[in-house]
């Protein structure tokens, strides 16, 4: 049985609302408390469904590794698929990692021993993730996730539906694969 397509919708839409929340930051909405707790719920479910569609996704391509041999359109969209994908989950997971990061620094649930080399890696780890969190940087991390998860996309259903099922993705694979 095919589980690629049941997991791999419902991650594309918790990170399309996110990189929507990420990239309109009205001060009105952003100074909400719950607004951080929002952005990170969504962000880090998202990677986990990611991870999950990139492993639910090798069975399908050996499929049709085996189904395309002889149309080269087909194996070059595959190839960019799968690498796309690839690109997706590490830009998704950064994006996860920083707000994880940030909440466990929130809610201080951790806790070393001072002085102690975890406790210089732990305030290393926050000194990175705040200068993302608290910058433009997310922003432009949100922006190249969500540019990715679309070409993934789009090779994806050119994959399972053609390459005529989609009308604007249709004219970059004709430009840049067929």
């Amino acid at each position: 049985m095919n589980l690629h397509p049941i997991f791999v919708h419902f991650p594309i839409a918790l990170f399309t609302l996110y990189a929507l929340l990420e990239f309109l930051r009205f001060n009105k909405i952003q100074n909400q408390p719950y607004f951080f707790y929002l952005k990170a719920f969504l962000v880090m479910t998202a990677g986990l469904g990611a991870l999950a569609s990139y492993a639910t996704g090798d069975q399908p391509a050996h499929i049709m590794r085996t189904t395309i041999k002889a149309d080269p359109a087909l194996r070059a969209t595959l190839f960019w698929h799968e690498n796309f994908a690839k690109l997706t989950v590490a830009l998704i997971g950064l994006n996860a990692a920083a707000y994880f990061v940030a909440w466990l620094q929130r809610e201080e649930f951790l806790r070393w021993p001072a002085n102690s080399a975890w406790e210089k890696i732990w305030l290393w780890l926050v000194k990175i993730d705040n200068s993302v969190i608290n910058s433009r940087w997310i922003v432009a991390l949100a922006i190249a996730a969500f540019i990715s998860v679309s070409v993934t996309g789009g090779l994806g259903g050119i994959l399972a539906y053609g390459d005529k099922a989609d009308p604007f993705f249709a004219y970059f694979y004709h430009l840049f694969i067929k």
